[in-house]
């Protein structure tokens, strides 16, 4: 399935989508394909609970610490087609690009909640 979605859907695309040239389309290729080398080592095909769960979250961690889900520096552009491409491997892998709701705790949580779910988005 390596580059399946960039390749195949995105790139025929890409003057429509990405008309001011603002996509790193080779960074974005490369998270499609190390999203698919996590995924062959962890997998998240599995029912909901809580070990699913504990696997899109490591899912999502291991995308970070190799700099492909950042989305906070780079173009937004990016961060929605890379959330196109996690969502198209897995629904729930949607929301790995962002802290998405989480935001929301970050910003109104109190201060146990909000150090809490900071404790988890960092893996602690």
């Amino acid at each position: 399935m390596s580059g399946a979605v960039v390749e195949g859907w995105l790139r025929p695309v890409r003057r429509v989508l990405d008309p001011g040239d603002e996509v790193d389309w080779n960074r974005l290729a490369a998270m499609e394909n190390e999203l698919g080398a996590v995924l062959a080592a962890c997998s998240v095909d599995l029912p909901d609970g809580g070990e699913r769960s504990r696997r899109l979250q490591a899912v999502r961690l291991a995308m970070v610490e190799r700099g492909f889900l950042d989305t906070m520096t780079g173009s937004p552009l990016y961060g929605v087609l890379a959330q196109f491409i996690c969502g198209y491997r897995d629904v729930d892998l949607r929301d790995a690009v962002t802290i998405g709701h989480g935001r929301l705790i970050d910003r109104y949580g109190c201060p146990a909640l909000r150090d809490r779910w900071g404790a988890a988005r960092r893996g602690g």
